[in-house]
């Protein structure tokens, strides 16, 4: 199964899959927030969410991409989703998408209680143990300082800030500070 679910005492990341619509949309067309520092539109519209669901399956498809649900082994409500994007792709320059990406959200009332943390520790080491990545890339909008410190508490290093200038194929260009975790 494409991708695997992966799990620990505390986090449960499962494929995303069609049961997750109502929940995902329920989240994203009404938390602003989640917008102001990922890629996901706001307003959030039910074609967003079709747009999403295509996307997964062609990335489950061709294995370039891995989305789950987070949820916990106690509760199968959602809380967040997780992915790690462009699986073995290759740099390219001035891109504001880099190879073996994770990219994460999580829902309000789920945070400050350290399973995002746990979420992208269980999707890096799949990604450094299981699929052998030599490293993990990950950026964060300059400012977002709840996601930078999620991305240090996983033990990622800080390699510097990208002006949205230095980016050619970013739909919604802003600063980011990239961070790479090597094994």
């Amino acid at each position: 199964m494409w991708p695997p679910t992966l799990e620990d005492d505390q986090v449960v990341l499962r494929p995303i899959d069609p049961g997750d619509r109502e929940s995902i949309y329920s989240v994203l067309s009404t938390t602003p927030d989640i917008a102001r520092w990922t890629r996901v539109p706001f307003p959030y519209e039910r074609t967003h969410l079709q747009q999403f669901f295509s996307l997964v399956e062609t990335w489950h498809g061709a294995r370039s991409d891995a989305v789950w649900a987070m949820t916990s082994p106690d509760d199968a409500r959602l809380r967040g989703c997780i992915g790690a994007h462009r699986i073995g792709a290759p740099w390219r320059a001035r891109s504001g998408f880099l190879p073996d990406e994770p990219g994460y959200w999580l829902m309000p009332e789920a945070r400050g209680r350290g399973s995002m943390t746990r979420a992208l520790t269980l999707v890096t080491d799949w990604l450094l143990d299981d699929l052998g990545r030599p490293e993990v890339n990950i950026q964060v909008k300059v400012g977002n300082a709840a996601s930078r410190a999620v991305i240090e508490r996983v033990g990622f290093v800080h390699t510097g800030t990208v002006l949205a200038t230095e980016v050619d194929d970013d739909p919604m260009p802003v600063d980011h500070e990239r961070f790479v975790l090597r094994r």
